[in-house]
Order: structure tokens, then sequence, then C-alpha cells
């Protein structure tokens, strides 16, 4: 194919009479006319080829589609058609209707949809489908089919003594034109391979004759061989006294026993055990409890005895110069405090300080509440006691073992609480409400005393548990590291407690003792700040099963992250700091020497950085305010300069400490500046300015008159329409 064309220059001087340039153009036409008859020899037969994409047309071998086929608008799960390959190289054919006129073969079909059941829905022992109905003498005998449409062999389940049921829903007109529902509820009398017989006699009122095409139900069962048969599960969701879900046992007439489980809008049924989780709520609402557990809403809790263990505050006795001493005097953790009267202390293994006191009369004063129920527990053995407190007395005969009492009182007035009698007594409990609990120190107690016994009774806990090892698996409930040396723990230093009643206890530790731990969590979560010499006496590692971490000591970490607020005293940040991972937040990054303040998209809203020359540092801010995402107003702050921008309008000012500048599109309109006089000496102010109006305008405008003088215009505007 010849494509190069001859140039035609349309006018070759004076002497030029046209001739070589109509040679020029036949001689290139002759060349298009050549070109394109080449062309239409070369793609003669194309249609036979290729495919049309503006007309029908006939694909005359396979065609591969490597990616799918898709036809219509189609959308995956809505509409049109696709084939398509999923992510695991499985092939899909998406349609609203697959019409397959010969076979159809495939390993698995899952089938989806959407279906309806028109009443209520039961599960019961057995059911036929009644495809033929004979009327004998004294029953009616209905038949059932065999097999089913796949040619499955069907066993009939029913049973003498089995009552049948069959109850229709919105039914407007039956098959026989009798108008209304269907139902029955009769006794079975006979049984075979293929039918029942349903007695005429023995039947629910109202029962009608059964009916070809009717589904029978097996509910009840009049014998005494198989209870299971007199179960069943109903549910229903049109019908009387619907939506229900419902558990039978029991049903052995024609009517139905209470049921044992009922789920029902606003009256639910559940009989038997239940088991309640965590996060359950609204025992409030529950008015049938007993009345000792409905009470129980005045449960205290709390001790109002001090020093309820005889185990004193383990501390040393504080002395003054008033101070009497006798021989016997407890120096340390003086057993009897607060306490007075005649009582003697021993020591007792079963006592959770290890104290008992053996009491003649002992008594404390209390501060309680007039006409409010209160009630007093404790361990006692012995012949008798009697407690007095509010003017109330009440006794317990007592038993040479310890055995656990309490005693329930209305308080009235005294302000002193009474214990007396021939008995040895522990943990005592004084409560406010009317059930006891388990003893507790009193929170008036010291801290100490609540250290001391946490400790112990977490100890109690894990004597009372066991290890098992499963290969690897080690199951425990805790572990006490420290020196052990001839089968005598010296010194305990660290642990693990798996003893989780609250967020506060105790998980982990190092550093010290049990107790310790335990103190260090309730010293630091009491809001005090250790001391070097107080932290002689705390463990110096602390993680409790909540989260809370309490350490003395440093920490090192390559990254994490800090939620909520952190205090501290003093310290280092080193590395790029971030006050969130999203959202707005705070960037400090050391590499840049940049804070930035950013919004929940990204954007640097202030960015406040360090400048470094040769010879000088210096620190900027720049402040963005933004209109959707374009920056609207920018203002830089340096040490020297302030710079505001409307990146929008494309104007903006530039305050100096000598100078004040106004800027349009990259050129000053008008600047404020303080120079030196060199002739007067001292500064001066200097006004320039480009574009001034030569004439005077509206008011407020700057212009130069005629003779050169700088002017502010006075002239009012003039009004619309005016």
């Amino acid at each position: 194919m010849d494509i190069n064309y001859e140039q035609i220059i349309p006018w070759n001087g004076a002497q030029d009479t046209g001739r070589d340039v109509r040679l020029k153009w036949k001689r290139n036409f002759d060349k298009i006319a050549a070109a394109f008859a080449e062309l239409l020899e070369a793609t003669a037969g194309l249609d036979e080829k290729f495919l049309r994409k503006d007309r029908p047309d006939t694909a005359q071998a396979v065609i591969t589609f490597l990616k799918g086929l898709t036809s219509g608008d189609f959308q995956q799960g809505s509409s049109g058609v696709g084939i398509w390959q999923d992510d695991d190289g499985n092939w899909h054919i998406e349609t609203d209707y697959l019409d397959v006129r010969m076979k159809f073969t495939a390993r698995e079909v899952e089938i989806q949809r959407v279906y309806h059941i028109a009443g209520a829905q039961m599960k019961t022992s057995a059911n036929m489908k009644c495809v033929r109905v004979e009327e004998l003498d004294d029953v009616y005998r209905c038949y059932m089919n065999t097999t089913d449409d796949d040619g499955n062999e069907i066993t009939n389940d029913f049973k003498l003594q089995d009552q049948a049921y069959v109850q229709t829903f919105n039914l407007v007109k039956q098959a026989d034109g009798t108008t209304g529902n269907h139902f029955l509820w009769r006794l079975v009398t006979g049984v075979g391979t293929d039918y029942i017989d349903l007695s005429k006699d023995v039947c629910a009122s109202g029962s009608d004759a059964p009916k070809a095409g009717d589904d029978i139900v097996q509910l009840g069962y009049r014998g005494t061989d198989d209870p299971n048969r007199q179960n069943a599960v109903i549910d229903a969701g049109a019908g009387e006294g619907s939506p229900y879900y419902r558990q039978f046992t029991g049903i052995n007439s024609f009517s139905f026993p209470e049921p044992e489980t009922q789920l029902k809008p606003g009256d639910n049924i559940v009989t038997g055990r239940m088991k309640i989780q965590p996060g359950s709520t609204g025992s409030a609402n529950l008015t049938d409890l007993p009345d000792e557990v409905y009470k129980a809403v005045q449960i205290g809790g709390e001790n109002l005895l001090l020093n309820t263990a005889f185990a004193g505050d383990y501390d040393s006795k504080k002395l003054d110069p008033a101070t009497a001493l006798q021989k016997d005097t407890q120096m340390y953790s003086p057993n009897m405090l607060h306490w007075t009267g005649n009582g003697t202390t021993a020591a007792e293994a079963s006592a959770p300080a290890g104290f008992a006191c053996r009491i003649g009369s002992i008594s404390q004063p209390v501060s309680l509440i007039s006409g409010e129920n209160y009630v007093f527990s404790f361990y006692a053995k012995g012949n008798g006691v009697e407690m007095s407190c509010g003017g109330s007395n009440v006794s317990r005969q007592l038993s040479s073992s310890y055995q656990h009492y309490s005693m329930k009182f209305t308080y009235q007035s005294g302000g002193v609480f009474l214990l007396s009698g021939d008995a040895t007594v522990h943990s005592l409990k004084l409560e406010r409400g009317t059930i006891a609990t388990d003893w507790c120190p009193s929170v008036l107690d010291p801290s100490s005393v609540a250290d001391r016994f946490k400790g112990v009774w977490y100890l109690q806990q894990a004597l009372k548990g066991s290890t098992q090892f499963i290969g690897g698996l080690g199951l425990t409930t805790m572990m006490q590291l420290g020196k052990w040396t001839d089968g005598v723990m010296e010194k305990v230093n660290a642990g693990i407690s798996g003893i989780y009643n609250e967020d506060t206890d105790v998980a982990f530790w190092a550093g010290g003792t049990f107790e310790q731990a335990i103190a260090t969590v309730r010293k630091i979560i009491g809001g005090e700040n250790p001391s070097d010499e107080e932290w002689k006496s705390l463990a110096k590692f602390v993680a409790t099963h909540g989260g809370d971490i309490f350490l003395r000591g440093y920490i090192y970490a390559l990254g994490g992250v800090f939620r909520g607020t952190v205090y501290a005293e003093g310290g280092e940040f080193r590395g790029k700091f971030e006050t969130s991972l999203n959202g707005q937040r705070i960037v400090i990054d050391p590499e840049d020497g940049s804070l930035k303040m950013l919004d929940e998209d990204g954007r640097t809203a202030v960015n406040i950085s360090f400048s470094n020359n040769d010879d000088s540092i210096s620190a900027g801010m720049m402040i963005t305010e933004y209109s959707g995402d374009t920056a609207w107003f920018s203002t830089r702050i340096l040490g020297r300069s302030i710079t505001m921008v409307n990146n929008i309008g494309n104007y903006g000012a530039i305050l100096l400490p000598d100078q004040i500048r106004f800027l349009s599109g990259g050129s000053e309109l008008f600047s404020l500046s303080m120079v030196q006089d060199y002739d007067k000496g001292g500064k001066k102010v200097v006004i320039t300015g480009s574009n001034w109006n030569e004439t005077e305008g509206l008011a407020g405008t700057v212009y130069v008159d005629e003779n050169g003088f700088l002017k502010v215009s006075k002239k009012e505007p003039v009004q619309p329409g005016a």
C-alpha cells in the first residue's frame, strides 16, 4: 500500500498556471483509490471471523471466557445473569430461573427458601397423612401410604391407646364443601400396617369425623407403659392463645395439662432447674419470692463491730505519759482492742485470724438506726450465750463443738452491744438486714487488718483445692515462689494467684509476699502515692485480674497504647508520641521536630515545628482552617512575623515588628512601615501602596488626589434606587 503522497503547493510563483497542482492531485487520488481497493481485498471475509456487536451474530466455534460472562445489568445477588468464579476457584451460575428440560444431575443441592406453617407445628411420637377413610360400625379406619414419592418405605408409628389429633386453621370451605375449620381428637383403638382405627365414641367434644387428606398427629397416650408418648412440643403461630412455644408432659386425656415450659409474649413459664448466666437482670421484678429472700434486699454486708476476729490491729500499742502499764499489757496488736468487760483470748485454728474469745461479758459501743432490722452471726461453743442490743435480748443454747448461729432483732435505742454467757466465740458479725452473710472485718478496722485477712482467705481457698498435671498442663489455684531451703519456705518473693472474686484481686506479684501485694493494690487504688520508705513493706510489682499493674521502677517498651488519663510526676518520652490511633489526635514527632494536631480525616490543623539554620534555631506554628477538603485560612506564626492568608480568596496580611502589609494575588496593596528618619532622627511611619484609587470613591476608600496627597473618602455610599 503506497501512502507516499506528493506535496501540493497552491502557488508557485507568477509563471504557475496550476497544471502541476492538478497533476499532483490526480496522482494522489489515484493512490488513495488504490489503497482503498487493497484494503477491501484484505478485509474481505472478516465478517466470518469476528462476532458483531451491533447486530445478532453466530459464533462458528467454541469461545472460552477466562473471567466469566454476564448478561443484562448483572448485580450479584440481585439482578441479571452471571457466570463467575469465586476466590476459591469455584464457578457459579446465577440467574432468576433455571429451566432444565431433560435431566438435572448434581453431587449436592442446597435449597434456600422461606416457608410458612399455617397454624401450629406439633412434635410428638407419630403422624400420618390420611389418604382414605372407611367407616365401620364403631370406628373410623384411616389409611396411609406405606411408600413415599421416591419409593421409600414409611412405617406406621401409632400405637394402641394413642390419641389422634387433627386441626386446621383459616379454612373458609373444606374439600367436601363444609364451611369452617376441621377438628378431631379421638382415641386410637386399632393399628395396622397401613391404617389406624379411631373410636367414634371416645373423643373430645366437638370432634369431626376424619377425612381423606387429614394430617393426623399423635397427641397424648392413655397407657402407662410408655410415658414418653405423653410428651409434646407445640409451636403455634395461629389459633387461640397464639403465639406460643409450649412443652407438655403427661397428656393422657383430651385436655392439655399446664405446660412445663411456655415461651409467650408477656406470659413465660419455666419449671424445674434454671441456670441464670452472669449479666442477667430483672430480679427486682420478682414478686412471689420466699419472705426471707424477698427481704434480702436489706442485706447490709458490712460488719458494724470492730476487731471481731480478736486479732487486734497488727500494730504496736500507742503510749503517752498517762498510759498505765500492767505486767500482762500487750504491747503489740492487743487482742481485746475496742472491747471492754470480762473476756480472754486463746489460739483457735478454725478462726479466721487464729483467735477465739472465752467470754463472761464483753461489750462495744455501736451507732445503729432506730427501727431498723439487724442480724448478729457468730461461731460458738459452750453452755449458752445472750446478745443484748437496742432493747432486744436474744439467747441461744450451745453445743460442745463450734456451730454457726444468727440472731435477728430490731434496734430501738441504747448505743451498746453486749455479749454475755458461758461460751467461747469467734468470727462475730453485726450487720444491717435480715440475712447473715459471711464474716468479714469492719471497714473501720485498719487497712492492715483487711490486708492480713484477705491474704488469709485466699490462702485458705488455695489450700482447699488441689493441683493436677495433665501432660504439660498444670491446674492449680495459687503458686508462691521464694527461697525454699531444707523443706522450708524461708521467704515468699513472687507468685501467681488464680483466685478472682473482683477486679482488684492479685493475679501476679513479685518483690514481696502475697499480703504485701494486696497491700500495694489497696494503697495505690486508695489514692496514695507510696514513699520510698513505704515501698520497703510493699510488693514491688503487682498485676491484678482486672488488668491494673502497679510497680516501683522503670518501664521499657518498644511501643504501646495508653487509653484514658496518664498521671506522671516526671519522666521522659522518647520517640514518636500519639494521643490516639484514630480520630482527632496530637502527634509529637522528634524526627522532624514537630507537634501536630490532626482532625479525624488526618488533616493537619496545627503544626508546631523547629527550623534549623547554620547560625540560628527558630520555631514556628502553622494553623489551618478547612472548608470541606480545602485549606481555607492559613496562619503562620514565627518569632518575627505573623502571616495570615485566605487561600480561596488569594489575599492576606503580614504582621512584622516594624511593618504591616496587605497583599492580594501575590501583589502588595498597602504597607504601613516604621523606618529610620535620618534627617530628624528617631523613627517615622511610611505608607506605601499600589493600585490606589485616583478619585474619591465610596466612604472609607483610600486614594491619592491630584496634588499627591493620601486621603480617605468620606462620601456616603449611593443607596440603591437613588
